[in-house]
């Protein structure tokens, strides 16, 4: 089985390119809501429609 996410990271924001990789670098930085990782990434700027997906991956980072 092929790991993509090793070969090309997911993107989760369509509309500004934004991969999971750069939304998990954003909240390890630092940007722990979603409208900080959006300042820092554009993530969630464009249509909205990522803006669950990005909400959860700041969860699933944030989480010991």
């Amino acid at each position: 089985m092929i790991d993509y996410d090793i070969q090309r990271p997911r993107k989760v924001c369509l509309c500004k390119g934004v991969d999971k990789n750069t939304i998990i670098e954003s909240v390890q930085m630092g940007n722990d809501t979603i409208e900080k990782v959006a300042l820092d990434t554009l993530a969630t700027t464009g249509c909205g429609s990522c803006h669950t997906a990005v909400q959860k991956i700041i969860e699933e980072t944030l989480s010991p």
